[in-house]
């Protein structure tokens, strides 16, 4: 899962973790996930070192 890779989506899967539980955090993730895919795609974005990824707000 990409939490494993990004401390960013690893620390927003936590957060909805302790709030909701881990079958809705689970669906949360793969939605900000999905997002960030989108928005890659969209703007010809390159990640070279994934693990270090962070949006830019």
């Amino acid at each position: 899962m990409a939490k494993r890779y990004s401390s960013f989506l690893q620390n927003f899967y936590q957060c909805i973790q302790r709030r909701r539980g881990g079958g809705k955090a689970n669906i949360a993730l793969a939605r900000k996930f999905q997002g960030v895919i989108y928005h890659t795609l969209k703007n010809d974005w390159v990640f070279e070192d994934f693990p270090n990824f962070v949006l830019a707000s």
